[in-house]
């Protein structure tokens, strides 16, 4: 009897093996992240998610394209030609398993990455906008900000 529950141990322990994993997201982020390592970094306000339907093989393919509004731009302008008041047009494709949230009217910190030519984000890249401000400021990337009336620089 030991003998048969060992073989169905091992038997489903062989079965689950080569399972292929589960789409996901599953994202370790830093205690105090920085902006090391990004491509471009923002703060946006998001304005539009258009989805687009899968396709009718039935096979789950999650596409949409996301629509920012450019609040602050803490690294990329140069590169990327990213503006504060402008818009910034991101796609979300099935190989983005973590996409994008889809909040719209919501603010976000962005840690964008570039990809085939373009800029790329996904959850795990997505903090707040203090978040963003205060990595921006440990990396050195942060505008200094000008007090209210009698400060002094």
């Amino acid at each position: 009897m030991k003998k048969l529950g060992a073989a169905v141990i091992v038997g489903v322990v062989a079965w689950l093996a080569p399972a292929s994993p589960a789409l996901a997201c599953s994202c370790a982020s830093p205690d105090k992240p920085t902006l090391r390592g990004l491509d471009a970094a923002v703060t946006a306000r998001l304005v539009d998610v258009d989805p687009k339907e899968p396709p009718p093989s039935g096979s789950f393919s999650y596409k949409a394209k996301h629509t920012y509004k450019l609040l602050r731009v803490y690294k990329g302008s140069r590169t990327y030609n990213l503006r504060e008041g402008e818009t910034l047009v991101l796609r979300t494709t099935a190989e983005a398993s973590c996409g994008l949230p889809s909040n719209e009217g919501r603010r976000y910190g962005l840690g964008l990455y570039e990809g085939r030519g373009e800029l790329n984000g996904s959850l795990c890249s997505t903090i707040s906008p203090r978040e963003m401000r205060r990595a921006a400021e440990r990396s050195g990337n942060a505008r200094a900000t000008v007090s209210g009336c009698g400060s002094q620089s």
